[in-house]
Order: structure tokens, then C-alpha cells, then sequence
């Protein structure tokens, strides 16, 4: 299947948000909001943050995954193209407060253009959160895990939406005397692969991430506590 692709700037919107439930006096603030990454380069990201500092949009240039890629190095293959975004959270948890969970809420919409034999997946996962009031937990669970095109079998052209709810326990100590700060490390990964066999086949594919939809993206939520 031969695809002709337009090359436009595709402007991608990612709303991060993030509330506290069952506890509207802990006011959460986001203070800081970093990216990086080949999905995301800070230089081509732009970042909003809203006025009360309770939710942030990610504007993106592009966050598109195509196979065959340009090979750069020994290490590269033509028939993989993994793009990683990173996000940098900062959040302020007031005196007097604890975090006992994060849930995390996703609206990812995305088209893919993928030929018979190639896979492409999307997949988001915590990779640390750390800070003064927990211990520095590495590698959280997934998030989010989906390939879109399994079973490999026929040229496909459409449109998906990934929606998931995802609680991972955090069980903060108190906030006690100040403001402190506990920061989130959460990764995407955005991948098109040309599987074993299709690798000499002609094989095409691209998968794009467009969240430019105000419901779409990714919501952070946190159950807060008052210390006893």
C-alpha cells in the first residue's frame, strides 16, 4: 500500500491537570512543569500553565512515530522508531497534608497508517516520584498499553482512542511546618516497528499522537489527607 503523507505541522495539545479529592483546603499546586525527549524537545514544546496552578497544557510540534526511519547511528534500525516524552511534575503539597493515592485519567486520540506487518503502540508509564515526604519509588506501573494493530494481518488506515483509568498508591508522610514538594517522572513512548519478516515487503507505517481535542490528554488526581 503506497500512502502519500503531507508533511504539516501537527500542533499537539496534551491538558495535564491535576486535583485533590476529598480535600479542597490542600490546595496542590503545580510549581514546576519540565519536558524532553525525542517526543517532546523542550525547544519544540510550549508550555501553558494555568492561573491558579492547578492544571498545565503541553502544546507539541509533533509526536509522530514512522517506520522505515532514517538509521543515525550503528545501534539504529530503519525498521523501529521509538519516541520517548518526558514529563518533569513538581508538586506542592501544603502543611498540615498528605498524599494517600495518584490516579491517573487518559483521552489519547491518534490516526496510524500502518501496512501489513508493521505494529504500532502506544505506552505511558511513572517512571519515579520522589521527593521529602516518600521514599524514591523507581519504575511505577504502566499506565497505559496499547498496540493498535495486532494482528498484522492487513494494510490498515484509521482512527483510535486510548481511554484508561489507572490508582497507584503513594502514602506520603505529613506536611508538617512548610510547603513541600514531591516530584513525578512519567514517560510516553510512541512506536512503530516493521516486524521479522515484512522488513524487505515494501512495509510503511506511521502513528501519530494528537490530543489538539480540550478532552483529550492526560488528568493527574491525588487523594489528600489531613495529617493526624
Amino acid at each position: 500500500m503506497n500512502h502519500v503523507i503531507n508533511r504539516i505541522s501537527i500542533a499537539t495539545i496534551m491538558i495535564l491537570s491535576f486535583y485533590s479529592h476529598f480535600s479542597k483546603a490542600a490546595n496542590l499546586e503545580i510549581i514546576g512543569l519540565r519536558v524532553g525527549g525525542l517526543g517532546c524537545p523542550s525547544e519544540k514544546t510550549q508550555i501553558a500553565m494555568a492561573p491558579d496552578k492547578s492544571s498545565a497544557s503541553i502544546i507539541f510540534d509533533q509526536f509522530v512515530s514512522t517506520v522505515p526511519q532514517t538509521v543515525t547511528g550503528p545501534k539504529s534500525s530503519p525498521n523501529i522508531h521509538q519516541l520517548a516524552c518526558n514529563l518533569f511534575l513538581d508538586v506542592a503539597i501544603p502543611a498540615g497534608f498528605k498524599i494517600d493515592s495518584l490516579d491517573v485519567q487518559f483521552d489519547i486520540r491518534g490516526n496510524a497508517i500502518l501496512d501489513k506487518g508493521v505494529l504500532g503502540g502506544f505506552r505511558s508509564f511513572i517512571m519515579s516520584a520522589n521527593g521529602g515526604l516518600i521514599q524514591r519509588a523507581n519504575r511505577g506501573p504502566v499506565l497505559i498499553e496499547e498496540l493498535v494493530n495486532q494482528n498484522i494481518l492487513t494494510d490498515r488506515i484509521f482512527d483510535f482512542t486510548l481511554s484508561k483509568n489507572k490508582s497507584m498508591p503513594v502514602a506520603s508522610n505529613c506536611s508538617r511546618g512548610q510547603q513541600n514538594t514531591i516530584s513525578f517522572h512519567i514517560q510516553n513512548h510512541l512506536v512503530t516497528q516493521i516486524t521479522r519478516g515484512y522488513e524487505n515487503q515494501n512495509a510503511t507505517g506511521t502513528m501519530t499522537v494528537d490530543s489538539s481535542d480540550i478532552k483529550g490528554g492526560m488528568i493527574l488526581r491525588a487523594t489528600t489527607s489531613r495529617c493526624r
